[in-house]
């Protein structure tokens, strides 16, 4: 039974891994859509590339996490008097120049993302 166990705990591992993976790049893709419209006059620091992170990926027992985020903690980035988080959030809902709705769309992606990595691992 304990070989079961481990065989499933095995598998598991893998596809919390591969999901947290692809919907991080996915996440960066989703980010560099933004830049794909033109600045205008507006020249941007594309601060808003660099902030992407895989916080995390996690195993214990029977438990699997993986964490992705949008940094909003960058020290080196001073947007006008406005907090980071409150200009990455105008730009998520598209009222910067850029193509915004970047962070929904790669919400939307994770989950066919955790269903493809299980199934794949599961045999789905």
């Amino acid at each position: 039974m304990e070989a079961l166990r481990q065989g499933i705990r095995k598998e598991m591992y893998a596809a919390t891994q591969e999901a947290t993976e692809q919907s991080f790049r996915d996440l960066q893709d989703n980010v560099r859509l933004f830049y794909g419209v033109p600045e205008g006059r507006y020249h941007r620091m594309k601060q808003l590339m660099n902030s992407p992170q895989l916080k995390e990926i996690s195993f214990s027992g029977d438990t699997a996490t993986g964490e992705i985020e949008i940094d909003t903690n960058s020290p080196s980035y001073n947007p006008s008097g406005r907090t980071v988080e409150e200009i990455y959030s105008y730009a998520e809902d598209d009222t910067l120049i850029g193509m915004g709705g970047f962070w929904q769309r790669t919400e939307e992606k994770i989950k066919d993302n955790v269903e493809d990595a299980f199934g794949k691992h599961f045999n789905k």
